[in-house]
């Protein structure tokens, strides 16, 4: 997939999130810790998917991502907030603005 007006590259400690459309996420690097938010623990140095704007709740879009050193992060237009995290291990909906 090619890169899109608006997409966006987050990089974590050892992982890094591509956002390549306003609905889908890939993310590559190690997944010690669930940062890919894959659900899994496994490593992936090849590009996975995952996180698409079907995983959201309500299917609006993606505007920003973000990583930190063990979590990955994706906000919506509708203001939802996805994390992966260790504890976690996927793409969970941890807020969302009313």
């Amino acid at each position: 997939a090619s890169l899109c007006f608006g997409a966006s590259i987050a990089a974590g400690y050892y992982h890094t999130l591509v956002q390549v459309s306003d609905t889908v996420i890939y993310c590559y690097g190690n997944n010690a810790n669930g940062e890919c938010g894959d659900g899994t623990n496994t490593s992936n140095y090849t590009v996975k998917l995952v996180l698409t704007n079907t995983i959201t709740s309500s299917g609006d879009f993606i505007v920003q991502v973000a990583a930190g050193s063990c979590h990955s992060a994706a906000l919506t237009s509708e203001g939802e907030l996805y994390i992966g995290v260790a504890t976690i291990g996927k793409f969970l909906l941890l807020y969302f603005n009313t």
